[in-house]
């Protein structure tokens, strides 16, 4: 959240939420009212914990997929980070420019997380068909790979996306 927005909420609005929350702790007592109250916030680190190990292994299976199509090396593993990285970065970019807008953060966060989980297991079937010798002219070979680091690069956005639609108080 940003830091003028916190600051515009008046005095009796941060009293009443921290009253609320004491009386809970209060009535229920020790650790399971602290997980209580703050379940929303335990919900939201799992999901960005999912939400990270998810992408970490699609990295992974992209850099192993990709390593087939244009070989296993260094150079390889560098496009795929560099691809998704800038991706989440554009994705997280752009979207917090209209991250006002969306009325259901939620909703969006796991829409989106629903598109990178098709578009990357679709991705990870697909490239392995994609050999070199698929292509029978170099530079079908060579459009083919931009093309694929373009869909890495686009799943990467769209993760961007939904981290910035999480994050965004709704």
């Amino acid at each position: 959240l940003p830091l003028r927005m916190l600051e515009a909420r008046p005095a009796a609005f941060w009293q009443t939420l921290f009253r609320d929350a004491a009386e809970v702790r209060n009535l229920i007592g020790g650790p399971n009212a602290i997980l209580l109250v703050d379940l929303p916030f335990v919900v939201l680190a799992l999901a960005f914990f999912a939400s990270g190990a998810a992408a970490l292994t699609f990295e992974l299976l992209w850099f192993r997929a990709l390593g087939r199509v244009l070989g296993g090396t260094v150079w390889t593993a560098a496009v795929v980070l560099t691809a998704f990285m800038l991706g989440v970065a554009l994705g997280g970019f752009v979207a917090a420019r209209w991250a006002a807008r969306i009325r259901n953060p939620a909703r969006a966060f796991a829409l989106a997380e629903l598109v990178v989980a098709g578009g990357g297991t679709l991705l990870v079937w697909v490239l392995p068909a994609l050999s070199p010798r698929s292509f029978s002219l170099a530079a079908f070979r060579q459009t083919a790979n931009y093309i694929l680091v373009l869909l890495v690069a686009l799943l990467g956005f769209i993760h961007g996306v939904s981290l910035q639609a999480a994050l965004h108080p709704g």
